[in-house]
């Protein structure tokens, strides 16, 4: 037991170990990583070629709907089977898979939850959102769902606002 005590290595590990703790506990390391992941995309981008640094536009389209589009439409928000006609016209340009990310919790009000399952289903390779529902203390109390009828036409992802460091971040899966 003496010779344990008189070994530097081990205060060494001990100690650091100790560090580590409140340093995650207090998301240094991650707010640490987010400004070298940044740091590297911009070396990145300033020293490779645009060809290899570009972003697969040719394989992944984001349809977003922003504030033009519902005035234009007139309302808000979608109806269910806009959203169902939606799936099917992003499927028939070509679409291998289709994120809706919109929470679907509650049944809608004109019946048309049917109609939308019914183009998830046809269009195949569909992923409705979840809501992970955290308390105030952090703790995780559930999965917010879509309603059922949605739920069983399509895979289910979930998305969510989560706080990194003190920054809001989306985080999608």
């Amino acid at each position: 037991m003496g010779k344990l005590i008189r070994r530097p290595d081990i205060w060494v590990s001990l100690a650091f170990f100790l560090l580590m703790i409140p340093a995650e506990r207090y998301e240094l390391f991650s707010s640490l990583e987010n400004w070298l992941l940044g740091n590297r995309h911009i070396v990145r981008l300033n020293t490779l070629e645009p060809e290899e640094t570009q972003f697969a536009y040719d394989d992944i389209v984001i349809v977003d709907t922003e504030e033009q589009f519902f005035e234009e439409y007139g309302s808000w928000p979608l109806k269910r089977a806009d959203i169902a006609k939606l799936t099917t016209n992003i499927k028939k340009l070509g679409a291998e898979v289709i994120a809706l990310d919109m929470l679907m919790d509650f049944p809608n009000g004109y019946g048309e939850d049917p109609i939308l399952a019914e183009a998830m289903e046809k269009t195949g390779n569909t992923i409705v959102v979840a809501q992970l529902e955290f308390g105030s203390d952090g703790k995780f109390k559930g999965v917010n769902y879509p309603t059922e009828t949605l739920k069983v036409a399509a895979e289910n992802g979930y998305t969510n606002h989560t706080l990194i460091g003190n920054k809001l971040s989306r985080v999608r899966f």
